[in-house]
């Protein structure tokens, strides 16, 4: 088990997943243009290094329900950095 503690491991991610934003609400009442579903197919990979995780990923956007202008996002790119204690 040392000889892993030194050597990165990489991993790939493969992903379906949904995302979806709530109307907003302002005086009891919904506002119109706000909220939107987004169904997503995303392809990336996790390098791992002494404790430190680095996800890398892409998606696209396979269906989408927006309801305003304001919530669309063509690509997605996300990155992340987390430590293992």
């Amino acid at each position: 088990m040392t000889k892993l503690k030194n050597k990165v491991l990489m991993s790939l991610i493969v992903q379906v997943a949904g995302e979806w934003s709530q109307m907003q609400l302002k005086d009891h009442t919904y506002l119109e243009n706000t909220g939107s579903y987004v169904a997503l197919c995303s392809l990336g990979t996790t390098a791992a290094f002494k404790g430190f995780t680095i996800p890398i990923m892409f998606s696209l956007p396979f269906y989408h329900d927006f309801r305003g202008e304001q919530n669309q996002n063509p690509i997605p790119f996300k990155i992340g950095l987390t430590k293992t204690f």
